[in-house]
């Protein structure tokens, strides 16, 4: 829940640096732009974009992170594409 919203920069506790504090929860170290989809942490220095968060959060990597939100959101992910061999 943002502490802070000022138009599309919403600010907050960090889920990932402090996610279960509750004496943190008016330190607002923790920044979205929600029509950018990044983030900011001024604590832990993270930062990204939405799907960074995610795999930061299911602390997976960024390809698993993105096969779990296609289940969860009922996407078939596109078939990844073979790259073609350099030629001699």
């Amino acid at each position: 829940r943002p502490s802070h919203i000022r138009q599309d920069q919403w600010r907050g506790r960090c889920p990932l640096c402090s996610p279960n504090t509750t004496q943190d929860a008016t330190h607002a170290c923790f920044s979205v732009h929600i029509t950018r989809h990044i983030f900011r942490c001024f604590r832990c220095h993270r930062s990204g974009n939405a799907l960074d968060l995610w795999a930061e959060i299911s602390h997976q990597s960024i390809y698993f992170a993105t096969i779990n939100l296609c289940q969860n959101l009922a996407i078939e992910p596109i078939p990844q594409i073979a790259q073609p061999k350099p030629k001699p």
